[in-house]
């Protein structure tokens, strides 16, 4: 149910998007249409701007998704770094877990339910990574060797490494 209404949330807000740039291609062609008719331009410059102001919608459309893969990726990446790391402990609320796997589980389901309040890999981290969304106890993780640091600190950490290794991490 939860998945569901977040994916409503998510058509709704790329639904407003193409609204919005509807209403500016509609205004573009009113734009267009009274250009011509002041300057008694033919049917053919009208078709031509309307051309380009598709172009135009479509590149930006092609970006912002790019933009979104791009960060489903660096999540992705953080999510898998914690589901292989070996020999660590995870805290959550004062209990300890040793399987990465759960832990990874849990942070999925917390993505999942976060919904379209996560747009990035920051708002992954900070809103699902860092802390119990019920007690707002930090999440914590034991390694082999005994030190213990906060997952946040883990994360950005692991976020720095992947963008020192993939050029398009901005």
């Amino acid at each position: 149910m939860i998945l569901k209404i977040s994916q409503s949330l998510r058509s709704f807000e790329m639904t407003w998007l193409i609204l919005k740039l509807s209403t500016s291609l509609h205004f573009v062609w009113k734009c267009s249409f009274w250009c011509c008719r002041v300057t008694q331009f033919k049917e053919e410059n009208m078709k031509k701007i309307l051309i380009a102001a598709f172009v135009i919608l479509a590149i930006f459309s092609v970006a912002v998704s790019a933009r979104d893969n791009i960060e489903k990726k660096k999540i992705e990446f953080l999510l898998s770094s914690v589901e292989n790391l070996k020999g660590a402990m995870f805290i959550r609320n004062g209990s300890e877990y040793d399987d990465g796997k759960a832990a990874a589980a849990h942070l999925r389901l917390k993505l999942k339910n976060a919904g379209g309040k996560v747009q990035t890999a920051d708002d992954f981290i900070s809103l699902c990574a860092s802390k119990s969304y019920f007690t707002g106890k930090p999440y914590m993780i034991r390694f082999s060797n005994g030190e213990t640091i906060k997952s946040e600190e883990y994360f950005r950490e692991k976020l720095k490494e992947y963008c020192a290794t993939v050029k398009k991490c901005n």
